[in-house]
């Protein structure tokens, strides 16, 4: 976080740091970093990941990234909501 205040850059994000970082900018309100952040788990959203970043979204009260996930969770609820068991109804 202090490289992005120095530098407003997050070179080398990663999944885990990107939430890191997230909870982190909103706990501080850097807005600009949160927005970051924010992007990065939606380009990299996964069915995998959906429920997660959609419970950090509400957590956080981030009605954007909220809505986006939500919208990610009706487009790809075969590959969410399915067993995991490989059993397709």
């Amino acid at each position: 976080m202090l490289g992005y205040l120095y530098t407003a850059d997050v070179e080398g994000l990663q999944w885990e740091s990107a939430i890191d970082l997230y909870k982190a900018a909103d706990k501080y309100e850097i807005l600009s970093l949160k927005k970051k952040c924010s992007s990065f788990l939606k380009l990299n959203l996964t069915p995998t990941t959906a429920c997660d970043i959609l419970l950090l979204s509400d957590l956080h009260m981030d009605g954007d990234l909220k809505t986006y996930v939500q919208n990610f969770i009706v487009k790809h609820h075969n590959e969410i909501l399915t067993p995991t068991t490989g059993i397709r109804s």
